[in-house]
């Protein structure tokens, strides 16, 4: 609790602001437009403000994933997905620097055989298949937010290869 109230004082803000905050990749800054429009507050409807990631906080967990370098990522409750997209595309850059270094041959062996929801209608579902070098899986109780927003991670370049969403309890 202590570190949710220091996260938001006023001088952290405004130090994160100055020094630590990067743009948004415009997928990013469409989803989080397209919450915020369609499924903002309103009657009948959640306090999105409560329900999607603050930018910040957001972009404090990719950095900590650049850090570490992260190639897998677990979103539990994803709502729109815009944190998932965010880690997804820090993940995507993490393949990418530390490629020579990652070992894909018992990914394949991780990935259990429960249903998924695709992100898009491409069904290549060859059992061959070779996973990619890193993954985000996000679990929720409902799809139909995530799969409002699902056009986002394709414009990301993120598709079902990386994209591992499953509408089940954490």
């Amino acid at each position: 609790k202590k570190l949710q109230s220091n996260m938001y004082s006023s001088n952290l803000i405004d130090y994160l602001k100055r020094f630590g905050v990067f743009e948004n990749p415009k997928e990013l800054q469409a989803l989080r437009d397209r919450t915020f429009t369609e499924l903002g507050p309103g009657p009948n409807r959640k306090d999105t403000t409560m329900m999607i990631g603050d930018t910040l906080v957001c972009q404090l967990m990719s950095l900590i994933n650049q850090f570490a370098g992260s190639t897998q990522h677990v979103e539990i409750g994803v709502y729109t997905g815009y944190n998932m997209l965010q880690q997804g595309m820090q993940l995507k850059e993490n393949a990418e620097q530390y490629k020579q270094f990652l070992d894909n041959k018992n990914v394949s062996e991780q990935i259990s055989k429960s249903p998924t929801i695709r992100l898009s209608d491409d069904d290549n579902d060859d059992k061959n298949q070779k996973y990619p070098d890193y993954r985000v899986y996000g679990l929720d109780t409902t799809a139909g937010y995530m799969f409002t927003c699902r056009r986002f991670y394709a414009e990301a370049g993120l598709n079902n290869d990386v994209i591992d969403f499953r509408c089940q309890p954490a």
